[in-house]
């Protein structure tokens, strides 16, 4: 429920279950306020949660201090947690200021009671291994890339495996960013073995994850054009997200396919640092919604949130973020849409910013809706508003409209501005449109077509908006403009019908507060 603990924003996050129906999620995190704190030396946040929505805040761990060794006293950075024997092993990326944060390696702490962490004396449990992986004089000098640890129990043999983000030696820089792999009998000792992923498409890959689903492995990585590359994706209107590849094998090679996106933005503010988590016979995902700085439009994107859990499916060799239904458990009423009361609001055309003819909306007896303007668009604006949180599903038919969808966020004059949600066909896109004034976009690539019904839903937790399409998670954006404005539908250069209009709201309190 847009969790962060109190004076801290969330960081990269990680899950695991411990087998007694608990789920602890370990996060790095930063200062709120610049002033309450240097945030190399933040310790690693920690919470637990029975259902993936409500999060309890147990205290810190891995606090950095002056009496840890001067290759571990900076801030931990990601890693991943492994029950074992009772007992949790904390995987960390080891930084310090004998070399500023920049020589890197993996570190191992342990619990036994889920709650006080313990390094292990013997750090760090893995260094680069330079038959494989970078060392300080290349292909950086000194910088040694080890971070990012994810393990996972071996398929194929006794021990775990383990994959890190890391770089190859004898590559030039732009492609030497990998996949490192290594296995272990223990989690303790780690035997190094060759990459699992290289790709010379990536200036950077980091925090990966491997996990297997309807028989084939998938590896996910966090990467974009602030790293160094201008190509990273193969949807051309993302610069910053996550990506994935496949392999027979948990021990690769995974290979990017012909569409290697999963979930991205066009600016650096979407989804971060994704991780999977089994959970009650679920394949689940977690990750940070982005905030941004001074929490207004047009920032800086920033550290965020945790999210509400989304679900991990498989289209063919596709991977995809599916909506998951547990976010319904925090409905708080149904707001129902009556075409009678509907119909007393079609007195004007909220497209323009002046006032136009109306044109006669189709109310059917089937309770579909149908809307038509043939030469620019049309806004029905529905009567709902004062909503921070809620569900909105529709489904949508552009039977032969250039696009339509929904309007979200509308003044209290819509005339003034509202954010348009548009299918567009003509495009073949998804669009999130900030209408009035342009000043928003992101979009991803769909080729909607004519007379096909289209399942929309809006999943707005205050500035975290998600659409889905047909229960594919397509698009994420942080928006704060007018968070209670009013919601509706529209259609483009055309004729669009409008069936089975579901709104719900959600309860969360507070615009992204700690609980």
């Amino acid at each position: 429920m847009n969790y962060r603990p109190k004076g801290m924003w969330v960081w990269d996050p990680w899950c695991v279950a411990d087998g007694a129906g608990t789920v602890h999620l370990f996060h790095l995190q930063q200062y709120e306020r610049p002033e309450d704190g240097d945030w190399n030396l933040c310790p690693m946040g920690h919470a637990v949660s029975n259902d993936l929505l409500h999060w309890k805040e147990l205290p810190s761990v891995l606090p950095p201090s002056e009496a840890v060794r001067d290759d571990d006293d900076r801030q931990a950075w990601t890693g991943c947690a492994v029950p074992h024997n009772g007992r949790i092993n904390l995987f960390y990326t080891m930084r310090g200021s004998a070399s500023d944060g920049r020589i890197q390696a993996i570190g191992l702490a342990r619990s036994e009671d889920g709650v006080h962490f313990e390094r292990y004396s013997g750090n760090p449990v893995l260094r680069p291994d330079p038959r494989w992986y970078c060392t300080a004089a290349a292909p950086i000098p000194g910088v040694v890339d080890c971070r990012d640890m994810m393990v996972i129990p071996a398929p194929d043999r006794p021990g775990w495996y383990g994959y890190f983000a890391t770089r190859r030696p004898g590559a030039d820089q732009g492609e030497a960013a990998v996949i490192g792999l290594a296995w272990s009998p223990d989690l303790i000792r780690w035997e190094q073995l060759p990459p699992v992923f290289a790709s010379t498409r990536h200036a950077c890959v980091e925090v990966p994850d491997v996990f297997e689903l309807d028989g084939r492995w998938y590896l996910i990585c966090l990467t974009g054009m602030v790293y160094g590359s201008l190509n990273d994706f193969t949807e051309p209107e993302w610069n910053f997200g996550t990506v994935y590849a496949v392999a027979d094998s948990p021990r690769g090679p995974f290979v990017e396919l012909a569409d290697n996106s999963l979930i991205g933005t066009a600016r650096m503010g979407g989804p971060l640092s994704l991780r999977h988590l089994e959970f009650e016979g679920g394949l689940y995902c977690m990750y940070t919604d982005r905030e941004n700085i001074g929490r207004v439009d047009h920032a800086d994107a920033h550290l965020g949130t945790l999210t509400t859990p989304k679900l991990l499916r498989t289209n063919g060799d596709r991977l995809e973020l599916a909506y998951c239904d547990r976010v319904e458990q925090l409905v708080k009423r149904e707001i129902p849409v009556d075409p009678e009361w509907l119909r007393q609001l079609v007195g004007e055309d909220y497209s323009q910013i002046w006032p136009m003819r109306p044109l006669p909306v189709e109310f059917r007896e089937d309770g579909a809706i149908g809307l038509e303007r043939r030469n620019t668009f049309r806004i029905l604006p529905l009567g709902v508003a004062g909503v921070r949180s809620y569900i909105f599903e529709v489904d949508v038919t552009l039977q032969d409209a250039a696009s339509g969808g929904v309007a979200v966020r509308m003044a209290e004059d819509p005339r003034a501005d509202c954010d348009l949600i548009r299918l567009d066909r003509e495009r073949g896109k998804l669009q999130f449109l900030g209408f009035r004034k342009a000043d928003y976009s992101e979009r991803c690539t769909i080729p909607f077509e004519a007379g096909c019904e289209y399942r929309l839903r809006v999943v707005a937790r205050h500035e975290h908006i998600e659409l889905y399409i047909d229960d594919r998670l397509c698009l994420c954006v942080t928006r704060y403009r007018c968070p209670e404005g009013g919601l509706g539908l529209f259609t483009e250069r055309g004729r669009t019908v409008f069936r089975n209009l579901r709104i719900r709201e959600l309860d969360i309190p507070g615009p992204a507060s700690g609980m």
